[in-house]
């Protein structure tokens, strides 16, 4: 800046949030704009424009700022763990209730048998939400 050449800055930012990160680089784009206005001596002080720096922003993992790289997973899994447990869980407990899990377990099937004849369908029906999702 005091030889009056207009000085290069990299900022680097780690992109797999595009939000956090557009957050962070312009906070750092209005420090860089700051940040010698107390070490420039007056006249310069008052002379420094906007564009002074030039400012490279190089976005690492998620160059584009695409959300859904993180959003749709995470709702794909939430969604087809809560369906499977959750179905799961309720279909067993009835058949508890009902007395016909007794039956089932007194029958030459071990229990392990048992518990994967009745995670089967709801593991099917899971992968058909996968494929609806997706």
């Amino acid at each position: 800046l005091l030889r009056g050449e207009k000085p290069q800055l990299l900022i680097q930012g780690d992109a797999i949030d595009p939000i956090t990160t557009g957050n962070a680089l312009s906070a750092l784009v209005q420090v860089a704009k700051s940040m010698f206005q107390h070490d420039l001596p007056g006249d310069m002080r008052v002379v420094q424009k906007e564009d002074d720096f030039e400012l490279i922003i190089h976005r690492m993992f998620n160059p584009e700022g695409i959300t859904q790289f993180n959003t749709i997973p995470g709702i794909m899994g939430s969604i087809l763990s809560t369906t499977l447990i959750l179905m799961t869980a309720l279909s067993i407990t009835r058949e508890r209730e009902n007395g016909a899990l007794e039956n089932l377990l007194v029958s030459p099937l071990s229990g392990l048998e048992v518990i994967i004849g009745k995670i089967t369908p709801f593991v099917i029906i899971g992968l058909f939400q996968a494929t609806l999702i997706l």
